[in-house]
């Protein structure tokens, strides 16, 4: 009884060694692309649109036909990324060479841009290799350079797009200063009345407002993210639920600061007459708000630097240098947690409520 159960155990245990062996996963020695007939390792090149890589697997051949397995169920893989647009094919049966012709033109929406995403430019470092069945990896010992046209042609052209929209900007700014300067409730001719000096140059004296410049600043952050992710990646949706925060935090800081300054301006209208238009009041309050440079009017009231907006300024320096960094390296639009978006709205709620302590 036990030499027959021992032997029908033998038979059980061998049968699953020999499916098992069967089953295993084939090792690649190496792989290569095809040039001019012959075979050239990685080290010395890279995968261009059109290349054919070729993986050299021992016994390759005799591991399809053992497995019972279709061409179309071996598929190339970039960092994990599954390119099932390539389909598999062998030179003959005799060879131990599984091979994909890459094109880039082909890649789905959804793998061009998980491939436009990895880090680098327009050439990446990725770790190559082979997914069987759809649940067995295998993958090649080292990383090689796969080089993607589309980026470096949209990204030299998006770089071009983010310097004219930076400039075209800028130069709206310049010109009409207005924009980031404080809001009041005077007319360019009520100014000119009050100094004896001409409209423009009324207008060119008004303090910069440090809120419409917060606003200015992330506008131009976020249009440039999105454009530098566009070229890169060649898609426009990248805009998420951070950068509309973003925007609205800087908005709803400027909608504050504006109400504040012209709640002082009807303080100050209401305490003097119509006909005195140039009384010492009015002269005060304009004083006040008469720009002593950009970083000064930025950072300070009357009695100088204010703590208050330091840190406000601080905080979106940062803020602003984390989402680039994201930007710049994942090519998507960072996503700040709950609580860093509570800060940077504490930051700026702090300005706002302090704005309306300011030294007059």
């Amino acid at each position: 009884m036990k030499t027959t159960l021992s032997l029908v155990a033998f038979i059980l245990l061998s049968g699953f060694y020999s499916y098992s062996q069967n089953r295993t996963i084939p090792i690649i020695d190496g792989v290569y692309l095809e040039t001019d007939s012959s075979f050239q390792s990685l080290d010395n090149t890279r995968i261009v649109d059109g290349a054919v890589i070729a993986f050299d697997i021992p016994g390759i051949h005799d591991y399809i036909e053992e497995n019972a397995l279709n061409m179309n169920n071996i598929s190339l893989m970039m960092d994990n990324i599954v390119l099932q647009e390539f389909p598999a094919f062998m030179l003959d049966r005799e060879s131990d060479l599984l091979m994909y012709t890459f094109y880039e033109d082909q890649l789905s929406t959804e793998n061009s841009l998980a491939l436009y995403q990895l880090k680098g430019q327009s050439e990446k470092r990725v770790l190559i290799g082979l997914r069987f069945n759809e649940k067995q990896f295998v993958n090649h010992h080292e990383k090689v350079n796969l080089y993607l046209s589309q980026v470096e042609k949209w990204g030299t052209f998006g770089y071009w797009v983010i310097g004219l929209v930076s400039i075209l900007f800028i130069f709206l700014l310049y010109k009409y200063p207005s924009s980031i300067k404080d809001t009041l409730n005077y007319s360019p001719e009520q100014l000119a009345k009050i100094y004896g000096l001409d409209e423009q140059t009324c207008m060119l004296n008004v303090s910069y407002s440090f809120s419409k410049t917060q606003l200015a600043f992330w506008i131009l952050v976020i249009t440039a993210s999105a454009i530098y992710i566009w070229g890169f990646t060649g898609h426009l949706d990248s805009f998420n639920s951070t950068a509309f925060l973003l925007l609205g935090i800087s908005a709803i800081t400027t909608g504050v600061g504006v109400t504040i300054n012209q709640k002082e301006d009807k303080e100050t209208n209401a305490s003097t007459s119509d006909d005195q238009d140039n009384s010492e009041e009015h002269k005060k309050l304009i004083e006040f708000r008469r720009s002593e440079g950009f970083v000064k009017d930025i950072l300070s009231d009357n009695s100088g630097v204010n703590l208050h907006r330091l840190q406000a300024l601080i905080f979106n320096i940062i803020f602003a240098i984390a989402f680039l960094k994201t930007v710049l390296i994942d090519y998507q639009m960072p996503d700040f947690n709950e609580t860093q978006l509570a800060l940077l709205g504490l930051s700026n709620g702090t300005y706002a409520f302090l704005k309306n302590k300011e030294a007059k």
